[in-house]
């Protein structure tokens, strides 16, 4: 990982030496560099500061296959300045990880929107992740952040608050807040960066990890935080869409005042930006994740049409240990939580059923 500033030389007389790989806006309280890789720079109160090194993000699919920044990200869709009806500054761009062939599971395009709005001293980010490949498969999308707070790394406090579903870096005067909008966190975590930390069987298990109120204080290498919203099953070709706002205040009050503005900014945006969730063509039950587990695990289905639907957990002598569904459901994408805290150790079978038929998949808990 890259933790030094790649300086490019001057080619022309008339570009910033670092207009062929980025660009950046300012709204007079805080600033972003938006990378054709689509890292997210954020300084503050200018762009002469620096707060956050990177911010990127992350797309789980499996414990060996986790689409990042450093290992995946290749341009589509060239870093740009856009203009848009509901904020002052826009800046797009998307990356996937076609460059390689095959491409890196999970082959994903990952596109990036962060919005400005003049004198507002908060952003807000837009992803949309695509699945690109053959099958569906239940997505983690999250986000990676590297602080280098006041320009520089290191001896910063990281922290999580779960009930506001923030992530927070702070020093003496400078406080950077990361908000997951729109739903609870389902995993956060933070760590001492060290050399080399960016392996998916690692990622995998930091986007697997419960949030909890941690509150670390690094050394002088830094922090890595991490954040992910609950899993999505994602159909080929489908997309989901996730909304984070990045504050800034040299108060703790300050930043999360900050943040209040930027949740009222997000309800006006997504009203305007939303568009409604693609009904799934197939009826499909998805593997569990993780899994093997302990003691909780998510079941994710689709389902074409509306209609009575049931979900029921049975041991390997088919007793029925649960019914987690028996209810009307529209028609869309579900996640479910199955807690086994209170059943042993075994395999276990999970059915779906409605009027197109039953589907059944087989789960491990170990204990």
């Amino acid at each position: 990982m890259k933790k030094t500033l790649l300086v490019i030389l001057l080619i022309t007389l008339f570009f910033p030496c670092e207009s062929f790989s980025q660009v950046q806006f300012e709204t007079g309280k805080i600033g972003v560099n938006l990378s054709l890789y689509g890292r997210v720079r954020v300084f503050a109160p200018t762009l002469a500061t620096k707060q956050i090194d990177r911010s990127s993000i992350l797309v789980a699919k499996s414990q060996t296959e986790v689409f990042d920044y450093n290992q995946d990200g290749e341009i589509e869709d060239s870093a740009q300045l856009i203009q848009t009806t509901f904020s002052d500054f826009t800046a797009y761009g998307s990356s996937n990880n076609l460059y390689n062939a095959p491409p890196l599971p999970p082959s994903v395009t990952s596109k990036l929107w962060v919005y400005g709005w003049t004198n507002k001293a908060f952003l807000i980010v837009k992803s949309t992740v695509i699945n690109n490949e053959t099958a569906a498969f239940p997505a983690i999308v999250g986000m990676e952040i590297i602080p280098q707070l006041a320009g520089e790394y290191g001896n910063e406090v990281v922290s999580c608050d779960v009930a506001a579903n923030l992530v927070i870096s702070s020093k003496p005067n400078d406080y950077v807040g990361y908000k997951l909008l729109g739903q609870n966190l389902y995993s956060s975590v933070g760590i001492d960066w060290y050399d080399g930390y960016g392996v998916d069987t690692s990622y995998w298990t930091w986007l697997n990890t419960a949030p909890t109120a941690y509150n670390l204080q690094t050394g002088g290498d830094g922090a890595v935080a991490m954040f992910a919203k609950s899993p999505v099953s994602l159909a080929p070709g489908a997309s989901t869409d996730t909304y984070i706002a990045i504050t800034y205040g040299i108060t703790d009050a300050e930043m999360r005042a900050n943040m209040d503005s930027a949740v009222m900014k997000y309800n006006t945006l997504v009203s305007v930006d939303e568009t409604p969730t693609a009904i799934p063509d197939q009826f499909t039950l998805l593997q569990n994740y993780p899994n093997p587990f302990n003691p909780t695990t998510q079941i994710a289905f689709t389902l074409p049409q509306s209609g009575f639907v049931t979900l029921k957990v049975y041991d390997v002598l088919g007793n029925e240990v649960t019914t987690l569904i028996n209810e009307f459901r529209e028609a869309g994408s579900f996640n479910v939580t199955f807690d086994a805290k209170n059943l042993p150790s075994g395999t276990y079978f999970y059915k779906l059923s409605n009027v197109q038929g039953n589907l059944i998949n087989k789960m491990l808990l170990i204990k």
